[in-house]
Parts: structure tokens; C-alpha cells; sequence
């Protein structure tokens, strides 16, 4: 099964799954994502799946943090449906929380860069 992993901006998913609203820049990113996985699905002798996983910094609880990350995967994955018709059930969503940091947390902009959510499309 091949893969390939693509990363969404980074620390602007916090405030989208607060107020719902996905930034401009984010936006465009995710409607390119949304058409690699349509053109996938109608090249593929497979099946295509997008797999969503929701990334979060060190602060607060372990527990919440795996739910901030499951919301911002949640987010993103509803975004798509809505806005580029990409079916449900062609995207999984999972959260690591804090457990994989990209960055330090130890500043705003390292734990601005831990707040993600990172694509990976399989066929």
C-alpha cells in the first residue's frame, strides 16, 4: 500500500476548531488535499484513503490534548465533506495528542508547530 504524508499549516487548526472557521490559507491547502484524494479515488485499481491525524502541544492535560487533536482532525475532515463533497467514508481520523511533537514545546512557535493535522493518502 503506498503512502505519501502531507502536513496542513501548522497552528491554525486551534482557533478553527474553537470557532469552526478555517483560515484562508488553510482553506486552500485542504482544496488541494481534497482533489489529490478525489483524482486518487478515480485513478486508483484501489480504494483511496485519507487518513487524518490530529496533533496537539504539551499544555494541559495528556486526556485533553488527545481530544484537541481528534477535534482538529474531526474539523478538517468535516471541512472536506462539506465544502468538497470528499465522502465520509473515504477518511479515517485518529489523534496522537501530544505524543509526536515536531517542534519544542518549550516556545509559542514550537507548540504553534506541534498544533497540526497531517494527511496521509493511501492507495
Amino acid at each position: 500500500m503506498a503512502s505519501r504524508e502531507d502536513k496542513a499549516p501548522s497552528g491554525e487548526f486551534l482557533d478553527a476548531v474553537r470557532e469552526r472557521a478555517l483560515k484562508e490559507r488553510a482553506q486552500r491547502h485542504l482544496a488541494e488535499q481534497a482533489l489529490k484524494v478525489r483524482a486518487g479515488e478515480l485513478v486508483a485499481k484501489d480504494e483511496v484513503i485519507a487518513e487524518w491525524s490530529g496533533h496537539a502541544d504539551s499544555t494541559g492535560s495528556k486526556h485533553r490534548n488527545m481530544q484537541l487533536g481528534m477535534e482538529r482532525a474531526e474539523s478538517v475532515k468535516l471541512y472536506l465533506y462539506d465544502q468538497h463533497n470528499v465522502p465520509l467514508h473515504k477518511m479515517n481520523v485518529l489523534s496522537f495528542g501530544e505524543d509526536r511533537p515536531m517542534a519544542q514545546n518549550d516556545t509559542p512557535e514550537g507548540r504553534a508547530q506541534n498544533r497540526r493535522v497531517v494527511i496521509r493518502v493511501r492507495s
